[in-house]
């Protein structure tokens, strides 16, 4: 049988279901430890399926022990998150080792709609940040943008600036922010674009917060 440290150090947070697997099912032991990366994606897939949907159910991590190296990938995977998840060669483009949680749920909600299953197909390598980012794509705005300049700027600072322009340039009502957000092709040209953008912006009236005049006004 593997010794636990082994299957802690390949599989992470999905070790003790991987482990519980093996003491029911000694033969997949040489599976699992010899996984390449894909392999072990999918097998923290099936876990965090088990663990979200199935209720951490005894019956049903018994079933996966039988079916996670005898049954296809995708059968394996929609009796655990549901149908319409289709083919997984998306495994084949993220990073080598095991991801947190929160990414699989995000990359299972990303697969199951149209337009964001799109998104990831046009990733050569997915990485965590473009799953962040693709998780954000029911918004307009985000979703213009180039993918390769807000992955690398990332989803919290991209929004951030948004609201900056949202709140400087109440003339661009949504059609308008996402033609003006079409010209961001590289996160290199985030500063020049800003202030492209919001050159003719009136500042609004003081206090500003941060300002001195601010505190001041604040303390009083």
């Amino acid at each position: 049988m593997t010794k636990p440290t082994v299957a802690r150090n390949a599989y992470r947070w999905a070790h003790p279901a991987i482990e519980r697997m093996i003491r029911r099912r000694p033969a997949a032991a040489l599976d699992f430890l010899q996984a390449d990366a894909t392999t072990k994606h999918f097998v923290a897939l099936a876990v965090r399926g088990w663990e979200a949907h199935q209720g951490r159910s005894e019956r049903v991590l018994r079933q996966l022990a039988e079916d996670i190296f005898s049954r296809p990938r995708p059968s394996v995977l929609a009796a655990l998150w549901g149908p319409g998840l289709g083919k997984m060669t998306v495994l084949k483009r993220l990073p080598g080792r095991i991801l947190p949680r929160h990414h699989y749920d995000g990359l299972i909600q990303a697969l199951l709609d149209p337009q964001r299953r799109q998104l990831l197909h046009q990733c050569e390598k997915i990485t965590p940040k473009e799953l962040a980012i693709i998780a954000h794509f029911d918004k307009p705005i985000l979703a213009a943008a180039s993918m390769r300049a807000v992955s690398k700027i990332g989803a919290e600072l991209f929004e951030y600036v948004m609201a900056v322009v949202r709140r400087h340039r109440p003339d661009l009502d949504d059609a308008g922010l996402v033609a003006v957000t079409n010209e961001l092709k590289r996160a290199d040209d985030l500063s020049p674009w800003l202030r492209r953008i919001l050159r003719h912006a009136d500042l609004p009236p003081p206090p500003w917060a941060g300002s001195e005049h601010y505190t001041t006004t604040v303390r009083r």
